[in-house]
């Protein structure tokens, strides 16, 4: 037969507007318009209504991460671009379990992978730092900021921008100036035996 509603008086008048009873007949367990029951609750009085708040869904909400760091901090490791390979800013946030696959990627693919994976993760993190965000929810990485860390962390975003041609540029000079010093070294490797 059909599910009994509860009486009027058992719904305080605040929450009257939220709630939306069923009132259609059960089949096999299943209500009409398709929610299921449990066939233990079935029997119980109860269970004898069901209440679902108006606009609810079964869909699990992202929590709010309780995973409190300095911004500050975490954009100061960032301005090595060796620490975001290695995954050293998602140890910091405390994602171990994608900090270690970073770091086995980075290694595995001789830092190619962990290259392009900490490029991605730099881009989200200083993305989030100049928006100036109190959290960041981002490719497994969560965190929340104090409100006070903001400021200086967008400012060290700005840095971190500019380290990255700075740090490339530092590369090929320590190459160009390693490609000499090997010239060097042939050329007079080859005037002794002249």
């Amino acid at each position: 037969g059909p599910v009994a509603a509860a009486p009027a008086a058992a719904v305080p008048p605040a929450q009257k507007e939220q709630l939306f009873w069923h009132h259609h007949p059960l089949h096999a367990g299943v209500l009409s318009d398709g929610a299921s029951l449990d066939y233990a609750a079935q029997a119980h009085p109860t269970f004898s209504a069901v209440q679902i708040t108006r606009g609810a869904t079964l869909r699990q909400h992202a929590s709010v991460s309780t995973n409190r760091r300095n911004k500050s901090v975490l954009m100061v490791i960032e301005l090595c671009p060796l620490s975001w390979m290695l995954g050293i800013d998602r140890f910091y946030l405390g994602n171990t379990g994608l900090a270690l696959a970073k770091l086995s990627v980075c290694i595995m693919t001789c830092g190619i992978g962990g290259l392009i994976w900490g490029l991605v993760d730099f881009l989200a993190i200083v993305t989030n730092a100049l928006k100036r965000e109190e959290s960041i929810s981002a490719f497994g990485m969560s965190a929340t900021f104090a409100p006070r860390d903001l400021q200086m962390a967008a400012a060290l975003a700005i840095a971190d921008v500019i380290m990255v041609p700075v740090t490339l540029g530092l590369l090929r000079l320590i190459w160009w100036w390693r490609k000499h010093q090997r010239l060097a070294r042939m050329k007079e490797a080859s005037a002794r035996f002249a």
